[in-house]
């Protein structure tokens, strides 16, 4: 399935653009859901750190880890070529995007993007937030008291 880049909002373009800068910084052949992760982290604008802090989950601590599993990863040197979406990281946005059905959003935002990081069965990623207590239930129910019904209509 072809990611529609179009029906992402801009937080969660930049998220996507910024992860596969973290993955062609440190010689990854791949972008992995580690990467977009440590994207979301770093957006200290965005709704990921207040919700995750709603969570109770130690931003920095996760965000540490992130970067220590990234710093892990295998290297590649030399071809300067960008850094494809792994099949993991496919997945991910795949299903961010029925994240966003399930809210009736029109557009994947960031949250969504982080509902589907914490049902990413057996990746790091998902193994890491939810060791934090970051479990996709636990993140859906802080997202819904955040956002009580608003909806994502336009991709600002």
């Amino acid at each position: 399935m072809a990611i529609k880049w179009d029906k992402l909002t801009v937080k969660s373009q930049e998220a996507v653009q910024a992860a596969q800068g973290h993955a062609a910084e440190n010689g990854n052949p791949e972008v992995l859901p580690l990467h977009l992760m440590a994207a979301l982290l770093e957006d200290r604008e965005g709704v990921v750190i207040p919700v995750l802090e709603k969570v109770g989950v130690p931003v920095e601590q996760l965000l540490s880890g992130v970067n220590s599993a990234i710093a892990k990863l295998p290297k590649v040197s030399g071809d300067g070529a960008q850094p494809g979406l792994s099949a993991a990281m496919q997945r991910v946005l795949e299903q961010g995007f029925k994240e966003a059905e399930n809210f009736k959003d029109e557009y994947v935002s960031t949250e969504h993007l982080l509902l589907a990081l914490a049902r990413a069965k057996n990746d790091p990623v998902q193994m890491a937030l939810a060791a934090l207590g970051g479990t996709h239930e636990a993140i859906l129910k802080a997202l819904v008291e955040v956002r009580g019904s608003q909806r994502v209509t336009d991709q600002n």
